[in-house]
């Protein structure tokens, strides 16, 4: 399976820079593999450097996602894997509510100023394809820092075990699913 995605993003030096995805023979890039959402396959090793492969996300519980989302979910995950790079994995993090909220404000500042620039630009053809790549690259970066905002407090659970209100809503949840 190859899937060409090309955009534009920022480096860490604030320079625009070109990127491709599905593109074979390039570090930098990843091609995806297909996850069946069952426990047969092997699970990708993501530690290991010989090249690009971080997993596509097909299905769980059974349930198949259409080819967007599984682009989208694949999307954010290499988003996770890239800021884990970054700043270090979830638990070295540890950041009060409101600094992850901060983060993810910033992250949606970035994706409005992004889709402003495709409301109001006056180019044409490619230049708006790659303003609207912008904007999805933000949009999936502010999903990335939910998704690792949903670890950090995963992760807190784990510590110090699930609080009553979270029981109560698990129970809560449980029940109108029942109905």
């Amino acid at each position: 399976m190859e899937t060409k995605k090309s955009y534009e993003r920022r480096n860490e030096d604030g320079e625009w820079v070109s990127e491709s995805s599905g593109v074979e023979n390039s570090a930098s890039l990843v091609e995806p593999v297909i996850i069946a959402g069952d426990e047969s396959g092997p699970s990708p090793d993501l530690t290991d450097d010989s090249g690009p492969s971080l997993p596509l996300i097909t299905a769980v519980e059974g349930t198949t996602f259409s080819p967007a989302r599984q682009e989208i979910f694949s999307d954010i995950f290499m988003e996770r894997e890239r800021q884990d790079e970054k700043w270090g994995p979830v638990p070295r993090q540890n950041h009060t509510f409101g600094r992850w909220l901060q983060i993810l404000i910033e992250e949606l500042g970035e994706a409005s100023e992004a889709n402003l620039n495709v409301v109001f630009s006056t180019e044409t053809g490619n230049d708006v394809a790659h303003r609207e790549a912008d904007v999805d690259h933000e949009l999936t970066q502010a999903a990335a820092v939910l998704v690792a905002w949903l670890e950090h407090r995963a992760g807190i659970r784990e510590q110090q075990g699930p609080s009553k209100q979270h029981l109560a809503a698990i129970r809560d949840d449980q029940q109108r699913r029942s109905e």
